[in-house]
């Protein structure tokens, strides 16, 4: 799948466009604009096809991953990446394809739960991006990102409440009724905590353009994200039977 979304990278930026997309590390690989729209589609056929052979070797259902990735890539490159909302949503749908085809080659099949937290948490941190990239920018937002224009704070607010609401309590719901280890209720004020958390930082502090970065330095979020991961081993590995499920 890496190797299908570089590939997806390297044709989608050579399009020409404006200085912000040059800019964007997604379209950075030809990001000078000397290459043509026709010699990207000579370049994205062969790469594409080549990503798809390689995804036979893992089986079906990451073939069906791969497939609609590039296209969802390539309709984001063409066409999506100026529709609000959609574009974020597209995003996400693209993260998650990722994910699951990760899954499939190890002989396992992906849980309608994890499926849904990891969407909506893609969808969260998406939406944060897009409100502090508008926040920040302010006037130059058009220039930025030309799709920021067509955003408000309000409704970005909105946006983000929404999909932090749907993200905890997706989570919630696999602890409980999921058919996994019920103790794992536990852990729910912890995600429930961090999720808050970084709603803050991106409301309160415009915090969040790159989640990565959030990740890799504020203390609270890494702190909370191992606090996290150690009570769900133990959990799952000694289960203390604390709770049962419904």
């Amino acid at each position: 799948m890496e190797s299908a979304s570089e590939r997806v990278s390297l044709a989608s930026s050579s399009v020409r466009g404006p200085s912000w997309e040059r800019e964007d590390w997604v379209f950075s690989r030809f990001a000078s604009g000397r290459v043509s729209r026709a010699t990207a589609l000579a370049l994205a056929i062969p790469l594409g096809a080549l990503a798809l052979w390689e995804a036979t070797w893992l089986g079906q259902s990451v073939v069906v991953c791969v497939s609609l990735y590039l296209l969802l890539n390539l309709s984001y490159t063409w066409w999506l990446k100026g529709a609000p909302l959609i574009e974020v949503i597209v995003l996400a749908l693209g993260f998650l394809l990722r994910l699951v085809a990760g899954i499939y080659p190890l002989g396992d099949i992906p849980t309608v739960w994890i499926t849904l937290c990891m969407f909506f948490l893609a969808l969260f941190l998406g939406f944060s991006k897009r409100r502090c990239e508008l926040a920040n920018a302010g006037e130059r937002a058009r220039l930025q990102r030309p799709v920021l224009a067509r955003y408000t704070l309000p409704y970005l607010d909105t946006l983000v409440s929404g999909a932090a609401a749907i993200t905890v309590v997706c989570y919630a719901l696999f602890t409980g009724i999921s058919g996994k280890n019920a103790t794992l209720v536990i852990t729910v004020p912890l995600v429930y905590g961090a999720i808050m958390y970084y709603k803050h930082l991106v409301m309160v502090r415009s915090v969040g353009e790159e989640p990565e970065g959030v990740l890799l330095h504020d203390r609270i979020i890494q702190v909370t994200v191992a606090s996290w991961l150690l009570i769900y081993l133990v959990v799952e590995h000694n289960d203390p039977g604390w709770f049962r499920a419904p």
